[in-house]
């Protein structure tokens, strides 16, 4: 015998509507971002539920899980969590959206790299005022936005706390961006980063940072 519900005027049949009434038909997950997730990163997912017409339904339950366990999730339930990757491999998340008993299923494939670092070459300019940090390796999509210096005096005080590169100005920091391709918005091999010697004295140390880590780091010598 078929069981019969009514809920909010809609007649469901063994948890299928009747009627042409909005059902749970498909889940999509969203992330915050695309490529390789770096040892350290973090990064969000947001999980969507469509009825039989493409419309998003609402009232669904969200539950997460992660298949190989190379990181943490900030939360198991609800439409949206973030992954923290802290192994190298793929990773598979996988959201369970439920609907007036319907449970439908989708999965993301995460591909957890290494941490990156920048490798960064140090020089004097020739009339002797500028240190010059010259950029040699830079990972991937890392905006001048996001890609911090700090330096530090060898008392160990700081001299200039981390600023974003793309802030960078020799009035007020000491330190100015010369960018190896003009528009640039990321980090690229050929990037020089000035700061001035009358500034920063010998045996200071110099590090480059972002959200995840130090990319790389030094003495002005």
């Amino acid at each position: 015998m078929a069981v019969v519900v009514v809920i909010a005027g809609f007649t469901f049949l063994g948890g299928q509507p009747s009627g042409g009434a909005p059902a749970l038909s498909r889940v999509t997950i969203t992330p915050d971002a695309s490529g390789d997730m770096e040892v350290g990163e973090s990064r969000g997912f947001n999980a969507t539920a469509y009825d039989q017409n493409g419309k998003t339904l609402g009232g669904a339950t969200f539950t997460w899980s992660l298949a190989q366990n190379r990181g943490t999730l900030s939360s198991t339930t609800g439409n949206h969590t973030s992954f923290s990757a802290t192994t190298v491999g793929a990773e598979t998340l996988r959201v369970n959206a439920s609907v007036h008993g319907l449970t439908k299923s989708e999965v993301a494939a995460v591909s957890v790299i290494a941490f990156m670092p920048m490798g960064i070459t140090l020089s004097m300019s020739t009339d002797g005022q500028n240190w010059i940090l010259t950029v040699v390796y830079a990972p991937p999509g890392k905006p001048y936005t996001g890609e911090n210096l700090a330096i530090f005096h060898p008392n160990g005080t700081v001299n200039l706390s981390a600023t974003p590169l793309a802030s960078l100005q020799a009035a007020v920091h000491g330190c100015t961006l010369n960018t190896a391709f003009p528009g640039s918005t990321t980090v690229k091999a050929g990037d020089r980063i000035l700061c001035s010697t009358y500034w920063y004295a010998t045996d200071s140390t110099y590090q480059i940072s972002d959200r995840i880590g130090v990319r790389a780091t030094g003495t002005l010598r």
